[in-house]
């Protein structure tokens, strides 16, 4: 399988450094460096996280000129004082859930305090110019995420689902024909954790019109049916010895994984219990049952939204 040397993401930030660096070099601005740093972060994979950043930016590095205005007008320049600024510059970015913004507010910060001024106007404008390298470098990243690349997060969330289909559809094979075999829980919680930050970005977009198309409710019984799966092997994966597996069960799995599991699910019988088997065969029922429902969804849904490489795969 071919893997991609550069992917979109790669492509948006390289752009976004030429538009940024070249717009500071027009407008002659002292830290093109700056306007570049503020573009890349503000570059996401959805666009509800984009302007969130964007605007996230502005207020935290508002906060880290004031506070360096602030101390350099009281002459409070040096070692202690820079890390005391910084210290409260991230409580602040704490406190309002802007640490993603927390890194260029105090990098501006230390900047502003490193340099010497020979009037408190050359400290405003200084600082001002910092802050409009922020505004700068945030609205290319949202001009490039609106304009000209947009954020596909559905196209994550489809990758999210087929990383988990293949960890359930595999795992699971590997259970009913093995009762010592357990599917690893954390690999399972981190296939669903995936889906649901997939999903919470596709939302988020909705919220913005940037993602309209996309037909949430679908996509919440896909989430829904993975939930109900996922549960559903955990119950097993906790079973201390597994019953046996019966005809019924036997038929519905050959028939999902197109292959004769008879042999080693009869010699995995050997070492089974008895007793809760009609329970246990219900559930395994059950999971097959879901699998089906997801393979179609999926199908249905990738046919909708995926790109050409996504179709080419098979549930």
């Amino acid at each position: 399988m071919n893997k991609k040397i550069i992917g979109m993401r790669s492509l948006k930030t390289a752009l976004g450094v030429i538009i940024s660096v070249s717009i500071a070099n027009l407008l002659n601005l002292q830290s093109p460096s700056m306007v570049a740093s503020a573009t890349i972060i503000s570059l996401a994979n959805n666009m509800h996280d984009s302007v969130d950043k964007s605007i996230n930016r502005m207020l935290a590095t508002i906060v880290g000129v004031l506070m360096a205005i602030l101390f350099q007008l009281l002459n409070l320049v040096n070692p202690i004082t820079m890390g005391l600024g910084v210290l409260i510059i991230i409580i602040v970015c704490n406190q309002f859930n802007w640490s993603q913004a927390l890194v260029l507010a105090t990098i501006v910060f230390i900047v502003i305090m490193s340099n010497s001024f020979t009037s408190d106007m050359e400290l405003v404008i200084y600082s001002f110019n910092r802050l409009l390298d922020t505004f700068i470098g945030a609205s290319v990243g949202l001009f490039i995420n609106f304009a000209i690349a947009k954020p596909k997060p559905e196209y994550f969330l489809i990758q999210a689902y087929k990383n988990a289909y293949d960890t359930i559809y595999h795992g699971f094979k590997k259970m009913v024909i093995d009762n010592n075999y357990k599917i690893d829980s954390q690999t399972l919680m981190d296939s669903l954790l995936d889906i649901n930050i997939n999903y919470n970005n596709l939302r988020n977009n909705n919220k913005i019109a940037m993602n309209a198309h996309v037909d949430i409710i679908s996509v919440e019984e896909i989430n829904n049916k993975f939930r109900l799966v996922i549960s559903l092997i955990l119950e097993i994966n906790d079973l201390e010895f597994r019953p046996k597996t019966n005809e019924e069960t036997l038929a519905l799995l050959n028939n999902f994984y197109q292959e004769d599991l008879r042999p080693l699910i009869h010699k995995n019988n050997l070492d089974s219990i008895e007793t809760y088997t009609d329970f246990y065969n219900y559930e395994l029922q059950k999971i097959i049952i879901t699998l089906i429902k997801i393979e179609h969804n999926l199908e249905k849904f990738v046919a909708i939204y995926g790109n050409k490489d996504h179709k080419k795969w098979k549930f």
